[in-house]
């Protein structure tokens, strides 16, 4: 899960993850706290959103064959 709290710090926490919430930390200039829109999660990934509609994704977002 992530989580942002009231002075817009984010924050990553999950079974065999983190059992305790950790603080991420970005550059200014990939992302200002202040400039979020949405946050969201998936089994293995996690999203942000800005107000610009721009995304920051990571984690496994695709899984591909082993072919691929």
């Amino acid at each position: 899960m992530i989580i942002q709290d009231d002075d817009n710090d984010l924050y990553i926490s999950g079974l065999r993850l983190h059992y305790e919430p950790k603080k991420l930390q970005f550059d200014a200039h990939i992302l200002d706290k202040s400039n979020i829109k949405m946050i969201g999660s998936g089994k293995r990934s996690y999203l942000v959103c800005t107000n610009d509609n721009q995304l920051l994704i990571w984690g496994n977002v695709i899984k591909l064959d082993k072919d691929e």
